[in-house]
């Protein structure tokens, strides 16, 4: 009986040693068993980490180079006539879109986003909707000087001397 009991736990021994050798490969990932044997060592493996690419981000398009001016009550430039809320600070152009702000070093892009706290002071101390009263109300200033300036303009103008003296009616 000693010898049957024996026997039937050293064969539940030898069939439980290669079954525990046989782990899922889920929880045996991290699992690496090295043996060396003299010689030189294995050199490391070493993994590069990916690359990491950035996702272009929105194409804006624009007909002309917009006029900018400066306002010192934000302390950047602002578009004047873009269809985009349109800045620039710094020699980089910035654009509020669709809740986001996007950066490029040229006004033809490429356009990344940017995220709030690396925005410049100027840009974090408004909010956007500050930002646009304030170019509005340049803007239409703006508009208003020019169209007196051409209206002083075009007043001063000799209409008799249009054309030149040799189109006025007493000479052929």
């Amino acid at each position: 009986m000693i010898k049957k009991t024996l026997l039937q736990s050293l064969m539940l021994c030898c069939l439980a040693t290669p079954i525990t050798f046989c782990a899922s490969p889920s929880e045996a990932g991290d699992v690496d068993i090295n043996f060396h044997l003299g010689g030189y060592p294995r050199p490391p493996v070493i993994i590069a980490p990916q690359p990491r690419y950035r996702s272009p981000g929105p194409a804006f398009y624009f007909d002309t180079t917009p006029d900018f001016i400066y306002m010192n009550s934000l302390g950047f430039d602002v578009a004047m006539g873009s269809p985009y809320d349109l800045f620039r600070h710094s020699n980089s152009y910035y654009i509020f879109h669709q809740g986001y702000w996007h950066r490029s070093s040229r006004i033809n892009g490429p356009w990344h986003m940017v995220d709030y706290r690396s925005l410049p002071p100027g840009f974090r101390r408004h909010k956007i909707e500050q930002i646009r009263r304030y170019r509005d109300v340049e803007y239409r200033k703006h508009r208003h000087d020019r169209r007196d300036d051409r209206r002083d303009y075009h007043d001063q103008r000799d209409y008799r001397n249009d054309r030149g003296d040799r189109y006025d009616r007493g000479h052929h």
